[in-house]
């Protein structure tokens, strides 16, 4: 039988391929399930995790007498164990057990993909095994034994934190503009860089949009928030009349918050070594009371890059190389956080990345299929991660808010990705009469309502044209596709929209 060395390499090689279960879970509870590859079963059948013959096993079958707990008592009974032909094998069908029904990826949602182990642990008390003190017992033995040392072992990268990049602005706001930079553009062009090399280190990243939509500033921290993510950056560029780089952390932090002040230490020292490299001034760290900065649970920093209104500041901006190197630095500065080597290059060279292409969607619907994953991005796409299932939220409605270029995926708010087969759109009653902020009525066909989501409807105006109502996500305005302003607009002026007087459902 196989030592717990000797399975380091094949556990690791599982974990990169599936990111089911953490590796040192695995080797937790390779050591606790066969006594480290010396018990009778293990020897038996090559199964180093006593997993029992249960369906879909289709294999060999040997009897064994194991323990039970009922009513916190042991009882000995003798069960049907899946038989190997080699060790590996028995690595690599116990990572593919937590997802082999769909049952089991219900009842395993908490363990599949969690980086943390303490939570994975705990989750397998009572659904991996009955004993109620399993997780215990597994978290002990990864102390003991510093197995947590695994999980940032993967091809020579490391890897397991979850980082979120806030791509400052989007969609109906712009940010800042001036010489030819729209900020929000800016933003998102060096937060998708950012984003690729941390994932090609292996990390987890969430990032607030990966194409020009609208996000809210609280929404931006929910998200984070929920997802549970260690480290908060959010991108932006400067305008008003200054010049340089500088950065924000909250201003009314505890006085037990160590960690937001030094994720600034090594964000601005390693960023201001490129942008001193350029000329940029550097304007120093600094504290604020920005929402995202006072709404987020974990450390959080606001990087301002430059003044886009200041010409020379703006030359720099708009060089392709700078933002290359800005981007690498961020990414460096969060590695230094963390303890880890900023000198590992990534697997894939820093290039500009273009986003993967998001269509910006307004609309309610209700889940009405089990069986489908709730992802971090559209099944499949680089760097997605699996966060549970949809037979968790069976009946529940979501408001869907961006859709794959595909049309096969949908993000949902505060959800996740979701496959489209899963939902039923619903159809939303937004309005019974359509009026200009001046009170004067338009002439509308169909004349009269009530007005849905999805209507197509034409419209005599001074900017008169066929479009679609997508939502009302602004209180008293209207969020339609209009083909002289485009889908992603929100009407509020005269010319270009209306007000609801009415709201129906």
């Amino acid at each position: 039988m196989p030592t717990l060395e000797e399975i380091k390499n094949k556990v690791i090689e599982v974990w990169e391929s599936d990111h089911i279960i953490l590796p040192s879970v695995t080797a937790a509870q390779f050591i606790l399930e066969s006594a480290s590859g010396n018990s009778t079963l293990a020897n038996a059948t090559n199964n180093l995790f006593g997993i029992k013959a249960s369906p879909p096993w289709s294999g060999e079958v040997y009897y064994h007498e194991t323990n039970e707990e009922v009513d916190k008592s042991l009882l000995k009974v003798t069960d049907g164990f899946r038989k190997y032909a080699t060790w590996q094998d028995s690595v690599q069908d116990h990572s593919k057990f937590f997802t082999s029904t769909e049952t089991r990826k219900k009842v395993y949602a908490k363990v599949i993909g969690e980086t943390d182990y303490t939570k994975v642990c705990n989750a397998l008390t009572g659904t991996y095994a009955t004993d109620s003190s399993y997780g215990e017992k597994l978290i002990t033995i990864i102390k003991a034994k510093g197995l947590d040392a695994w999980d940032k072992e993967t091809g020579g990268k490391i890897m397991g934190r979850k980082i979120f990049i806030d791509d400052g602005h989007g969609g109906t706001d712009n940010g800042a503009t001036g010489n030819g930079i729209l900020e929000d553009a800016w933003n998102l062009e060096v937060c998708s860089m950012v984003e690729y090399e941390l994932i090609a280190l292996g990390h987890q990243v969430m990032s607030t949009r990966s194409t020009d939509i609208y996000v809210g500033l609280s929404e931006r921290a929910i998200m984070a928030n929920n997802w549970g993510a260690e480290i908060f950056i959010s991108c932006h560029v400067n305008a008003g009349g200054g010049a340089g780089y500088e950065d924000f952390i909250y201003n009314a932090l505890l006085s037990t918050d160590t960690d937001t002040p030094r994720l600034q230490d090594c964000i601005h020292a390693s960023v201001t070594a490129v942008t001193n490299n350029y000329g940029l001034k550097n304007r120093g760290q600094k504290t604020a009371n920005y929402a995202v900065l006072r709404e987020t649970y974990m450390p959080a920093i606001l990087l301002e890059a430059g003044f886009l209104d200041n010409g020379s500041d703006a030359a720099i901006l708009k060089n392709n190389q700078f933002k290359k190197e800005y981007a690498h630095a961020v990414v460096v500065g969060i590695l230094n956080y963390f303890g880890l080597s900023s000198t590992v290059t990534p697997s894939t060279p820093i290039v500009n990345v273009q986003a993967a292409v998001r269509i910006p969607a307004s609309y309610n619907a209700t889940v009405k299929s089990g069986g489908y994953s709730i992802d971090s991005k559209p099944w499949g796409e680089v760097g997605f991660t699996q966060w549970g299932m949809t037979d968790a939220i069976l009946g529940n409605s979501i408001y869907v808010y961006e859709e794959s270029e595909s049309g096969e995926y949908v993000n949902a708010y505060q959800v996740g990705w979701i496959d489209k087969r899963a939902i039923e759109k619903e159809k939303v009653v937004i309005a019974s009469t359509l009026y200009l902020p001046n009170g004067e009525t338009w002439i509308v066909y169909p004349e009269n309502g009530p007005y849905e989501v999805g209507y197509v409807v034409r419209i005599d105006g001074s900017e008169g044209s066929w479009y679609t109502i997508l939502g009302d996500r602004e209180n008293d305005k209207v969020v339609v596709d209009l083909p002289t302003v485009g889908r992603k607009a929100i009407l509020f002026e005269a010319e270009k929209g209306a007000t609801i007087t009415k709201v129906l459902g």
